[in-house]
């Protein structure tokens, strides 16, 4: 019964870092002048985000993000994110290291004495893909990734002049 409770336990934490800071980011952009426009390309998704200053919510999972930010008689600005790994998917050693211990055990002790496949490997097959578990639903649902930057500040340029270094196209 112990078990159990710990096996449940361990399950309740996966996802550990989509709960620390979701499947979202929200993303300060301010411009200068104010009142640029926003438009989000992410993946697929394209939307207007309203003006500046404005939060811009974006997807953590997704790759290719870009704001583009246009003010008639300025030249628009192009901000691309990358998507960097978190540190907050760390904390899902806590449920990774109990479970592959008893997903270990339930693959030893299911195959010991009853088939073609080595209980041994069978633990560790059962133990790895179950301190995997953790790692791969926030890998999925976005919670292991940071978008960045994590603040957007853009001085627009009057129309035919050169652009400031945060608007340069990503390289």
């Amino acid at each position: 019964m112990k078990t159990l409770g710990a096996l449940l336990a361990a399950i309740l934490c996966m996802r550990c870092a989509t709960a620390i800071h979701g499947r979202y980011q929200s993303v300060p952009v301010v411009s200068v002048p104010p009142g640029a426009s926003i438009a989000v390309a992410c993946d697929r998704y394209r939307a207007d985000a309203g003006l500046t200053p404005a939060n811009v919510v974006l997807p953590r999972a997704a790759e290719g993000c870009s704001l583009t930010l246009t003010k008639p008689g300025y030249d628009q600005a192009r901000i691309w994110f990358e998507r960097v790994p978190s540190g907050a998917r760390f904390v899902n050693l806590v449920p990774s290291i109990p479970l592959s211990f008893l997903c270990g055990l339930l693959g030893f002790a299911l195959n010991f004495d009853r088939g073609p496949i080595d209980p041994m490997v069978a633990s560790a097959a059962g133990g790895y893909a179950c301190a995997r578990a953790p790692f791969v639903i926030d890998d999925a649902a976005g919670g292991a990734y940071t978008q960045v930057p994590e603040k957007i500040e853009v001085t627009l340029s009057p129309r035919g002049k050169s652009a400031s270094p945060a608007q340069s196209p990503r390289s």
